[in-house]
């Protein structure tokens, strides 16, 4: 629901977004992009995307914790060097095992599990990619209809009904059957998310070609920025 209402296009029709009648592009890969939709891919991207990495440290720093790949001789070592490895996040100051850093999230004191937020952020591109199917607002291929700019509340009642149909199940199914109605297949897949972000990431991938960034954070990448910030202070003193 919130990726549909989300979009330009509703919040236009809501009379909350005015809309343009001209749209500046971006070229990229030969075909031009309206700028402003790249902006928006970010916009979600800041949302959705990099909460993954995140919610994934949570739980394998937790899972590590169990099967006693993590003592407690390590506890916070090995957070951060989740933290750095997969979000290539690192302390802003030094840090000990006299600290415990990740006991700042409730989760991991109150054990609760966080892999359900990853689930959750991956299947709800799927149910969006039904839906918008469904509704007819997204067409493969047709770059008129792309997926991140679906709104599927245009679908009508046929869209509606698919909706309550599968929520009308409530607890008495597994969720993947849920999945399974909506979609027409059981398995969680990214395929939906790489859909979405598509133009965002073609985007990216031309402008770091273009100015030769390194991508990434290990050591090669930090000796790069490392010497461009020197550069950068040479410059402006």
């Amino acid at each position: 629901m919130a990726l549909a209402v989300n979009t330009p296009a509703h919040l236009q029709g809501l009379g909350l977004l005015p809309a343009k009648d001209k749209k500046e592009t971006v070229n990229v890969f030969g075909k031009d992009v309206p700028k402003d939709d790249i902006g928006y891919l970010f916009h979600v991207a800041l949302d959705k995307l990099a909460f993954l990495p995140f919610a994934y440290v949570m739980d394998s720093w937790r899972w590590k914790l169990f099967t006693g790949e993590i003592a407690s001789e390590n506890l916070n070592s090995e957070w951060w060097n989740l933290r750095e490895s997969l979000q290539g996040v690192t302390s802003p100051v030094e840090v000990s095992e006299e600290d415990f850093h990740p006991g700042s999230k409730y989760h991991i004191p109150a054990n609760v599990p966080y892999i359900r937020y990853f689930v959750s952020f991956v299947v709800q591109f799927q149910f969006y990619e039904a839906l918008c199917a469904r509704s007819g607002q997204y067409v493969e291929g047709d770059p008129a209809k792309p997926l991140y700019l679906c709104d599927f509340s245009l679908g009508g009642e046929t869209t509606g009904q698919l909706i309550r149909d599968v929520m009308a199940e409530g607890f008495s199914k597994p969720w993947q059957d849920a999945l399974s109605e909506m979609t027409g297949s059981p398995e969680m897949t990214a395929s939906s998310f790489i859909k979405y972000f598509a133009p965002l990431y073609e985007f990216l991938e031309q402008e770091n070609m273009a100015s030769g960034a390194c991508i990434g954070w290990g050591a090669d990448c930090e000796e790069e920025a490392a010497a461009a910030v020197d550069e950068s202070r040479k410059e402006n003193y």
